[in-house]
């Protein structure tokens, strides 16, 4: 299934499209509270729901440093030695003309 995939500069943080103040993030384990957040209705791509619960996976959250606020979501899973990435999508508050 082919892909595609923007990237519009790489940083060491989040940046605020408008005022290009940047934001030191940490990458933490999705916790089962935060499934009411990432769902379809409110514009995520991807069912997160089922993904947190293959036993296999690990689901991480990327997040501003001193807030909670979901900017994205990456599932990864260990296999042969290979780390191998399921999932990876961007919060959709952080996509198209009136990103964040």
């Amino acid at each position: 299934m082919p892909t595609s995939v923007i990237i519009d500069k790489l940083t060491n943080s989040i940046e605020d499209a408008s005022s290009a103040k940047r934001f030191d993030t940490e990458t933490v384990p999705l916790e089962k509270g935060d499934l009411k957040t990432v769902l379809k209705k409110y514009g995520w791509l991807f069912n997160w729901k089922q993904e947190f619960n293959y036993f296999e996976r690990h689901v991480f959250k990327l997040v501003i440093k001193d807030d909670s606020t979901i900017q994205g979501l990456i599932s990864l899973q260990v296999m042969d030695g290979f780390l191998e990435m399921h999932l990876i999508e961007s919060a959709p508050h952080t996509i198209g003309h009136g990103k964040k």
